[in-house]
C-alpha cells in the first residue's frame, strides 16, 4: 500500500486542456477499468468510483463502513504525516478485511453506496444514478426507499415509486417487494404516494401469464404457487361421474359451461408472512405480536385501504379481496365453522344445564353438562381476555363498529332528537308533577280506583278501594322517570298518561298531540328515511371485506400456534395470485378507455393484457389510442 498523500485528479483533453480538476485526500490505491472509462480509488475517506466521459469525472459510487469512518474522523483531528504513518498499518488491516469480506469475487454485486444511505448533498448525483439503474433498484430498492423515508426526502421517494411503477409491467415480482416491505411507513407518512402505487398496480399480469385460462367459476379465484385455492373436485369425482351417467341415460343433454379467465398478481409480496418475535414463550402465548404487515395495514385509514376502488363499480378491490379470499378458502372458513361448532356445543350444554329440572335426567348427565359448560366457557373467556390484553382499544372499537358505523353518519339528527325529547320531558314534568299534598297530580289521586258492585249490579258509592301507589304511578313526578315516560311515548307506549284525563289536563293533551305528530310521526319517519339512504350509500361490500379480514386476523393470532404462522408456507405464502373472468376485465379496460371510471390514479394497462382480453378488431382500431395512453401513463409516472 502506497500513499499518494493529497492528490488532484486532473482530466486532460487530447490537446492537454484541463477538463476537470478534483482533489482527493490521501489516495492509497487506484485502478482504471472498462477500457479506462471507470476509475476506482481507495483513499482515507472510503472507496470512490468515477466514470470518465466528455464532460469530465462523474462521481458514481462511494462506500465506507463505520470503522473506516471512525478512523478517518480521528485522523482529521491531527492531519499530519506523523499521525498518518501511525495509522497506516491500521488502514492496511482494515482495507484488507473489507476487500476480503465485502468486495470479494463471491459477491454478486458491491454494497449499497454510502451516499445513498446518507443522502448527502454532494452525493445527489450518485443517488440519481442508483435510482435510475433498474438492476440496482432491484437489489437495493428496499434499503434505498427505507433510507429516503427515514431522512424525509419526498423527491427521492416519489422518484423511486415512479421508477417501480414504470418497471413493474415487465418484471413485477422483482420490484413489488420494495413497496411491500415499506408499506406501513408509506401509509403513515406518504399516503398519496402509496395511493398512487395501489391504484396504478390494480391490474398487473404475473410474469408467467401466457394466455387465457378456462374455469367453471364465474367469480374470481385466488391461489399461490404452493397450493391452489380452487374448489377441490377430488371428493366429488365419483359423485359427478354417476350424476353424468344418470343424465346421459335419461336423454337430457348437459352442457358444461367454461368461463374464460385471466390471472393477476397481488402487488404486495410477503405482506402476509409472519416474522419471529423476541418475546419470551409465556408472553407469546398470552399476547401474540402482530408482526405481520397485512394485520397492521388493516388498521390504516380507509382512504388508503379502499383507494383503488372505482366509484362506478367496474373495479371493486380485486387485490384486497383476493388476499382475503385466499386466507378464507385456505384456513379461515375451517377455523370459523369450528369455532361456531364449539360455541354451539357450549350454548346447548349450558342451556340444558341451567333450564332442566334436576330430576328430569340422571345426576351423572346433569353434572356432565355443567362440566362441559365450565370447560368451554373458560376456554372462550381466556380467548376473549387474550384479545383484550393484545389491544384493548381495538377490542372495544371493533365490537361496536358494525352497530354504530351507519348511525354515526346521522349523529347530528340524533342530537336534535335528544334535545326534543329532553324538552318535552321537561314540559310534562312541569305540567303533571305533584306540587303539594293531595293535589290533582298526587299519586294517590291518580292511582287506580276500584268500586264495589251491589247485588243488583249497581255501583256502591259507599266504599271505594284505591290501589297503593308507587313510584310508577305518576312517572312525571320525577324528571328522570319523566324522561323515561317520554321515551316510551316515542316508541308508541302511552300507558304513562293513562292515569290522567284529557279533558281535565288540557296542557297535557296539547303536549301529547304536538309530541306525537312532530316527533313520533314526522321526525321518526324522517330518521328512518335518512337511515335508509345511509344504508344505501354505505360501503357494505368494502366494510364486509374489512370485517372479514379482521376476523381472519383474530383466527391467526389467537387460534393458531406460532409454528403454524411461521412455517406453513401454504397458508402464508410470499405471493398471491388470482383469476378474473375476461368479461369483467374487458369491461374495466373499456370503461377506463372511455373515461367512465373514477380512480384516484388510472391503473396501468399493459399491451400484453390488452392483447389477451380485447377483441382483435378493437386492438386494430385503437392502436393510436393506446400509444397516446402510453404517453399519458409516462406523464403520470413523472408526477
Amino acid at each position: 500500500m502506497k500513499s499518494l498523500s493529497g492528490a488532484s485528479l486532473v482530466l486532460l483533453h487530447q490537446n492537454d486542456d484541463v477538463i476537470q480538476d478534483r482533489y482527493v485526500h490521501r489516495i492509497f490505491l487506484f485502478k482504471l477499468l472498462n477500457n479506462n472509462q471507470d476509475l476506482v480509488l481507495i483513499n482515507m475517506k472510503g472507496i470512490d468510483i468515477y466514470t470518465i466521459n466528455e464532460d469530465g469525472l462523474r462521481h458514481r459510487y462511494f462506500w465506507h463502513n463505520n470503522e473506516w469512518n471512525d478512523i478517518y474522523e480521528e485522523f482529521k483531528k491531527n492531519d499530519d504525516d506523523d499521525s498518518f504513518i501511525k495509522d497506516i498499518q491500521q488502514y492496511k488491516q482494515l482495507i484488507d478485511n473489507i476487500l476480503k469480506n465485502e468486495f470479494d469475487d463471491s459477491k454478486h454485486s458491491i454494497p449499497l453506496s454510502k451516499s445513498m444511505e446518507l443522502l448527502e448533498e454532494n452525493g445527489e448525483g450518485i443517488v440519481e444514478d442508483f435510482m435510475s439503474d433498474s438492476l440496482i433498484l432491484v437489489k437495493f430498492g428496499i434499503e434505498m426507499l427505507n433510507t429516503a423515508i427515514k431522512h424525509n426526502h419526498n423527491d427521492f421517494i416519489q422518484q423511486i415509486i415512479n421508477n417501480i411503477i414504470e418497471s413493474i409491467l415487465d418484471y413485477p415480482e422483482n420490484y413489488m417487494h420494495i413497496i411491500s416491505l415499506n408499506l406501513l411507513e408509506l401509509c403513515d407518512y406518504y399516503p398519496d404516494f402509496i395511493i398512487k402505487y395501489i391504484s396504478c398496480t390494480s391490474i398487473i399480469l404475473p410474469l408467467y401469464c401466457n394466455g387465457i385460462k378456462y374455469s367453471e367459476n364465474a367469480s374470481f379465484q385466488s391461489y399461490t404457487k404452493y397450493i391452489s385455492i380452487k374448489e377441490s373436485k377430488m371428493d366429488k369425482k365419483n359423485f359427478k361421474s354417476i350424476l353424468l351417467r344418470l343424465i346421459r341415460y335419461s336423454g337430457v343433454k348437459m352442457v358444461e359451461k367454461k368461463i374464460q379467465t385471466v390471472s393477476f398478481i397481488v402487488p404486495f409480496p410477503q405482506i402476509c408472512i409472519y416474522n419471529e418475535t423476541e418475546n419470551n414463550s409465556i408472553l407469546k402465548v398470552i399476547t401474540p405480536k402482530s408482526n405481520c404487515i397485512w394485520n397492521k395495514f388493516l388498521y390504516r385509514p380507509k382512504s388508503i385501504l379502499f383507494s383503488n376502488m372505482d366509484g362506478d363499480g367496474f373495479y371493486n378491490l380485486w387485490n384486497f379481496a383476493a388476499i382475503i379470499d385466499f386466507k378464507w378458502q385456505t384456513f379461515g372458513r375451517f377455523y370459523y365453522y369450528l369455532i361456531w361448532a364449539f360455541y354451539t356445543i357450549f350454548y346447548v350444554c349450558y342451556a340444558l344445564a341451567s333450564t332442566l329440572e334436576q330430576n328430569s335426567i340422571p345426576d351423572i348427565y346433569f353434572n356432565l353438562l355443567f362440566i362441559i359448560s365450565i370447560i368451554f366457557g373458560s376456554v372462550f373467556l381466556i380467548l376473549e381476555t387474550r384479545q383484550f390484553l393484545w389491544d384493548y382499544k381495538i377490542y372495544i372499537n371493533d365490537t361496536w363498529n358494525i352497530l354504530v358505523g351507519i348511525p354515526k353518519r346521522v349523529f347530528p339528527f340524533l342530537v336534535l332528537l335528544l334535545f326534543i325529547v329532553l324538552g318535552y320531558a321537561q314540559g310534562f314534568f312541569i305540567v303533571l308533577r305533584s306540587n303539594s299534598i293531595n293535589d290533582d297530580n298526587d299519586p294517590r289521586n291518580v292511582a287506580t280506583k276500584y268500586d264495589f258492585v251491589n247485588p243488583d249490579e249497581t255501583i256502591s258509592n259507599a266504599t271505594t278501594m284505591i290501589q297503593d301507589p308507587d313510584s310508577n304511578t305518576n312517572l312525571f313526578n320525577w324528571f328522570p322517570t319523566s324522561l323515561l315516560a317520554v321515551y316510551k311515548l316515542l316508541t308508541g307506549d302511552s300507558g304513562s298518561l293513562s292515569s290522567f284525563t284529557y279533558r281535565e289536563h288540557s296542557l297535557m293533551t296539547i303536549l301529547m298531540v304536538s309530541f306525537t305528530f312532530s316527533t313520533v310521526i314526522y321526525l321518526m319517519n324522517l330518521f328512518i328515511g335518512l337511515l335508509t339512504d345511509e344504508i344505501n350509500v354505505y360501503k357494505r361490500e368494502e366494510e364486509f371485506l374489512l370485517h372479514k379480514a379482521k376476523l381472519i386476523m383474530e383466527i391467526e393470532l389467537f387460534y393458531m400456534t406460532e409454528s403454524q404462522r411461521l412455517n406453513n408456507k401454504e397458508w402464508f405464502p410470499d405471493q398471491i395470485y388470482y383469476e378474473m373472468p375476461v368479461t369483467k376485465v374487458r369491461n374495466l379496460i373499456e370503461a377506463i378507455d372511455k373515461n367512465q371510471t373514477t380512480f384516484n390514479y388510472p391503473p396501468i394497462i399493459s399491451k400484453k393484457l390488452r392483447k389477451l382480453v380485447m377483441p382483435t378488431n378493437v386492438l386494430t382500431n385503437d392502436n393510436k389510442k393506446q400509444d397516446n395512453e402510453g404517453e399519458q401513463n409516462n406523464n403520470l409516472k413523472r408526477k
